[in-house]
C-alpha cells in the first residue's frame, strides 16, 4: 500500500492497523510537510515491526501523482510487490472477506487492474471520535428530492461515488492524479464488488476547515489551475470568512434527519466493528 499523508495524527494509526491486519504486506507513506505527531506515529509502527518504509516530501507544490508513480515504482522494483493499492490515510479499503488478497486474488488472473467505489464517510455529528460515528452516502440524491430538501450541492450527487483503482505493478506506466485511473500496458480492468474504500474526507468542521487551509494553499502553488477546483473554492470563503456557512450548505448539515429518512445517509459499522475486533479502537 502506498499512502501519500499530511498531518494525519487523528487517523494515520488506526489506517494502518487495520489494513495490515487485512494483509497489507507493507506500506510505502511518503509525507508532505507534516507539522504534527503523524511521522511520529508512523516511526513507532515501524518500531513494532510493521514494515514502513517513509519518504520526506519537502515540496510545497501538490504533485500527488508523481509521489504516488514514485511509490508505486518503489514497491515494485525494491520490494518486489505483485499488486499495489494507493489510498490516502482517510481511505480504509474493507475487505468482505478479511482478507485483501484473498478477495484480490479472485480476479488477479483474469485482469491487471481491479476498479472499487467510495463509500464517503458523511459528518453527521460534529465529534472527534469520528470513527464511531458510523454514517455514509449510501446513494446519490434524486433532482425531486433535492428539490424538496433545498439541497444544490452536488456532495450528494453520483460524483460523490467516484472509483478508485487498485492495479498490478507489472505492466504499470502511469497512475493520475486522484488514483481515480491509471495506465496499463494490456490493461484490462474488472470492478470489484468485495472491496469497499470507505472514504472520511471530512471528519467534522474543524477538520474540514484545516483540510481546506491545506489544500487551498498546496493549490494555490500548483501550476495547473484546472486540477482542485473544488478546494480553491472552498479556500476562496475561507478567505472570506464563509467557510463555516459553507460547510453547512455542502454537507446539508440542517437536513440530515431528512437524508437519513429518505435513505441517502444511512448506518454502516463496517470500519468500526473490525477496527474494535483487532483492539485498535474500543466502545
Amino acid at each position: 500500500m502506498t499512502l501519500l499523508v499530511k498531518n494525519e495524527e487523528d487517523i494515520i494509526r488506526e489506517n494502518i492497523l487495520f489494513h495490515r491486519a487485512l494483509g497489507v504486506d507493507g506500506f510505502i507513506v511518503t509525507d508532505n510537510n507534516s507539522t504534527d505527531n503523524t511521522v511520529k506515529i508512523l516511526e513507532e509502527l515501524k518500531k513494532d515491526g510493521i514494515p514502513i518504509e517513509i519518504i520526506h516530501e519537502p515540496e510545497v507544490t501538490y504533485y500527488q501523482d508523481v509521489w504516488v508513480d514514485r511509490m508505486i515504482k518503489i514497491a515494485r522494483d525494491k520490494y518486489k510487490a505483485d499488486w499495489v493499492i494507493n489510498a490516502d490515510a482517510d481511505e480504509f479499503w474493507y475487505s468482505v472477506s478479511l482478507d485483501l488478497k484473498q478477495d484480490i486474488s479472485r480476479y488477479g488472473k483474469k485482469c491487471n487492474v481491479l476498479q472499487t467505489f467510495l463509500v464517503n464517510f458523511h459528518p453527521l455529528e460534529n465529534r472527534k471520535d469520528f470513527l464511531k460515528s458510523c454514517y455514509f452516502i449510501k446513494r446519490s440524491l434524486r433532482p425531486f428530492e433535492m428539490e424538496e430538501l433545498g439541497i444544490t450541492t452536488n456532495r450528494f450527487g453520483d460524483a460523490c461515488f467516484r472509483s478508485k483503482v487498485i492495479h498490478k505493478t507489472k505492466g504499470y506506466k502511469q497512475i493520475f492524479m486522484g488514483n481515480h485511473r491509471v495506465q496499463m500496458k494490456n490493461k484490462k480492468e474488472k470492478f470489484c464488488p468485495y472491496i469497499k474504500p470507505y472514504h472520511y474526507l471530512v471528519r467534522n468542521y474543524e477538520h474540514f476547515e484545516q483540510k481546506v487551509i491545506k489544500g487551498g494553499r498546496a493549490f494555490e502553488n500548483y501550476p495547473d489551475k484546472v486540477k482542485g477546483e473544488h478546494w480553491r473554492r472552498w479556500y476562496a470563503m475561507y478567505q472570506q470568512g464563509k467557510l463555516k456557512e459553507a460547510y453547512e450548505k455542502e454537507f446539508a448539515i440542517n437536513s440530515l434527519d431528512k437524508l437519513t429518512d429518505y435513505g441517502i445517509v444511512a448506518r454502516d459499522n463496517s470500519v468500526y466493528n473490525y477496527l474494535k475486533h483487532i483492539k485498535v479502537i474500543t466502545d
